[in-house]
C-alpha cells in the first residue's frame, strides 16, 4: 500500500496495482536509464525538460523510475504497455494524476480527529480599541 506521506503515489492499471514513488534513487535510475538509451550524459534536469513537450521516451523512463523501488522487474518496455493499456500517454496522465490527486487529500479519519473551527465573531468586543480614551478638549474654530 502506497505511504502518501512519503510521496508514494497508489496506482492501478489493468486491475494490477502500482506504487510510483519518485525518491532519490528513482531520479538516479532515470538519469542512468536515460543515459544508456540516448548514448549520452543525461542529468535530471535534461529528462525533465523532456517531460512537458510530450518526449514519450522521457516519460516512460520517469514512469519507470518511479514504479522501480516496488516493482523492481518493471521493464521500460512494461512500462509502454502499462501506458498504453492506460490509453497512451492522455490517459496514462488522466489516471496518474487523478490518482494523484486523491493521494494528496487528507485521510477522512484525520479530519474527524480535528477540533472545530472557532466561531467567527459578528462584531467587535467592546473596549478592545487601541490605547486609552483622549482626555484632550476640542479646539474652538471662530
Amino acid at each position: 500500500m502506497a505511504n502518501r506521506e512519503k510521496g508514494e503515489i497508489p496506482l492501478v492499471v489493468g486491475g494490477i496495482s502500482y506504487t510510483f514513488v519518485l525518491n532519490t534513487g528513482a531520479m538516479i535510475a532515470a538519469e542512468t536509464e536515460a543515459s544508456r538509451l540516448w548514448k549520452k550524459d543525461v542529468c535530471w534536469d535534461d529528462l525533465v525538460v523532456k517531460l512537458p513537450r510530450g518526449g514519450v521516451q522521457a516519460f516512460a523512463i520517469y514512469m519507470w523510475a518511479g514504479l522501480q523501488k516496488y516493482h523492481p522487474t518493471l521493464t521500460v518496455d512494461a512500462v509502454l504497455e502499462i501506458i498504453d493499456e492506460c490509453g497512451g500517454l492522455n490517459g496514462l496522465y488522466d489516471t496518474f494524476m487523478k490518482t494523484a490527486h486523491e493521494s494528496s487529500l487528507p485521510d477522512p479519519a484525520d479530519l474527524a480527529e480535528l477540533p472545530p473551527p472557532p466561531k467567527a465573531q459578528t462584531r467587535a468586543p467592546r473596549g478592545d480599541g487601541v490605547g486609552a480614551r483622549s482626555t484632550s478638549k476640542r479646539a474652538r474654530r471662530g
